[in-house]
């Protein structure tokens, strides 16, 4: 199997429970696995990779989620931020979240089908979800409140932009060792 697709049972993502144990009313899911070949710069196959998605089509408003919004920053904010770093000679830094959204706890109780592939003898299986996955509705929304609540816990406080959501800044006067006040700034911005 690929590196991308164990990743799934190796965060947890939910319990294999019988389907008589769903509660009733509550909406079971359909999934499905997203296939990709990942290439080499020569067109040669690196590697294949495997994703199980939920279908989140399959979700019902007021059911399995409520709100969906999630902060990410505009396409004019970066553009801006890379020039103001070029033209002030700033050091930037990025780093790609791998499988962000599987980092996420989700609060609802969400019933999705076993995968395929997944043996269920004795009875029909459901997954229970604890994280959020690929496809749900409100993955994108629950990765950015964990986020948020990273950044509060690194920098102190959210400190949202009031020009655009998805930038956080947090400025610090900090006193060096030479005692010398330098100020300190940074910007995180969130593009998904």
């Amino acid at each position: 199997m690929p590196k991308s697709s164990p990743a799934s049972s190796r965060s947890d993502v939910g319990d294999l429970v019988p389907l008589v144990s769903v509660p009733a009313g509550a909406n079971v899911m359909h999934c499905h696995f997203v296939f990709a070949i990942k290439r080499k710069a020569d067109g040669s196959t690196d590697k294949f990779k495997a994703r199980l998605v939920a279908d989140g089509s399959t979700q019902k408003h007021w059911v399995d989620f409520n709100r969906v919004f999630a902060t990410v920053v505009k396409a004019l904010t970066i553009r801006l931020v890379l020039a103001i770093a070029a033209a002030r000679d700033y050091n930037l830094t990025s780093l790609d979240i791998r499988q962000a959204y599987l980092q996420a706890t989700i609060d609802e109780d969400l019933y999705m089908r076993a995968p395929p592939g997944i043996n269920s003898r004795g009875g029909e299986l459901v997954c229970k979800l604890r994280r959020s996955l690929y496809g749900l509705k409100q993955a994108g929304r629950e990765w950015a409140r964990l986020l948020a609540r990273v950044l509060v816990a690194l920098n102190g406080c959210p400190g949202y932009s009031g020009h655009d959501p998805g930038v956080n800044t947090s400025i610090t006067d900090e006193s060096a060792p030479d005692s010398r006040t330098h100020r300190a700034a940074a910007r995180a911005t969130v593009f998904v």
